[in-house]
Parts: structure tokens; C-alpha cells; sequence
């Protein structure tokens, strides 16, 4: 029996085991911060979904990244009125579809930047059915007053050709003091 061998074969075995035992416990801390992002996503995407319900522009507004609210304040409020009047009738139910796209960029395991589209099926009074979408910059760690809601989606019927967007000239806009350097 070759002791050197059976040595490696000890030493390597102790290896592996440390590094599972720290693969597992890194994804499990991942896992978690996963499971409160989401928790999160769902929490606030329920609660611009009740501002909308309720009619409440200032509470939709709060949702706003900074600098639409400093920059673009009345096209803002304009643009969740309109919102409200496109919506036929009065939402009776709805269900979270769950995040509908975004993205995700992390740097040695933090999440620095994280855009996501949590949106509802909802249903009016009236019968109508619609999607409704918040893009919603939840993480923007180098731009923190870019964190926030930035455009609404209103999807009638599934059909996205037809999708109104609420917002888009204003981020486009926005986008001015975002991305300068």
C-alpha cells in the first residue's frame, strides 16, 4: 500500500468536503438575499397596483425614480392620469404574474444593478382584462436616484402590438442625467 497515495486521496477528499460545505453556504446567503428581493418586487409591485386601483397619483408618484420626479414632475403625473383614464372601468381582481423581464448584474455575489417588470392580470367592472407592468429599477447601487418605477405597460387582451406605454418619453428623457459622466 502506497501511503503517499492514500494521503493525496485524504487530503483531497478533506478538500472537496470544505469547499461543498462553503459552495453550500454561499448559496444558501444567495438564496436568501433572493428570496427578499423578490419578496420585495412582489410588495411594492402590490402596492403600485393598489395606487392604481385606488385612483392615487401622488402614491403612484412616490413609486417614481428621483429624477423623474425632480426633472419631468408634471409629464409625470399627466402620464399616471392617463394611465388611469385608459383603463376601462373599475379593477375588480387581479393576479401577480410574477416579473415579466429585466436584468440582473452582480459583482462578487452583491447585487449592483437589478431591473425588473413585475406585472398583474387584472379585470374591470366593465369585463375587460388587461397586463399591467411596472419597470421597476429595484438595485442601481452607482446611480442610486435612478432606483425606482420608470414606466407602466398596459397590455388589453394579451396583445402587445397594442400595448400602451406610460412614461417612455420622460425616462428616455431622464436618461439625460442617468447615463452622463
Amino acid at each position: 500500500m502506497d501511503l503517499g497515495k492514500v494521503f493525496e486521496g485524504i487530503i483531497r477528499g478533506i478538500g472537496i468536503f470544505f469547499i461543498t460545505i462553503f459552495t453550500s453556504l454561499m448559496s444558501m446567503c444567495r438564496a436568501g438575499d433572493y428570496f427578499e428581493y423578490k419578496s420585495n418586487v412582489e410588495n411594492a409591485a402590490t402596492n403600485m397596483l393598489q395606487c392604481v386601483i385606488n385612483q392615487d397619483k401622488e402614491g403612484l408618484y412616490e413609486y417614481l425614480n428621483d429624477v423623474i420626479k425632480e426633472h419631468y414632475s408634471s409629464d409625470a403625473l399627466d402620464e399616471i392620469e392617463r394611465l388611469f383614464e385608459d383603463i376601462d372601468g373599475n379593477i375588480t381582481s387581479y393576479d401577480y404574474e410574477g416579473e415579466g423581464g429585466g436584468q440582473q448584474t452582480t459583482e462578487y455575489g452583491e447585487m449592483i444593478f437589478c431591473s425588473t417588470h413585475p406585472g398583474f392580470e387584472i379585470t374591470t367592472d366593465t369585463g375587460k382584462e388587461y397586463l399591467i407592468e411596472f419597470s421597476y429599477i429595484y438595485v442601481w447601487n452607482e446611480k442610486p436616484e435612478g432606483e425606482g418605477l420608470n414606466m407602466i405597460f398596459l397590455v388589453e387582451d394579451g396583445d402587445w402590438d397594442k400595448a400602451i406605454r406610460y412614461m417612455t418619453d420622460v425616462y428616455d428623457a431622464s436618461k439625460e442625467y442617468l447615463y452622463e459622466d
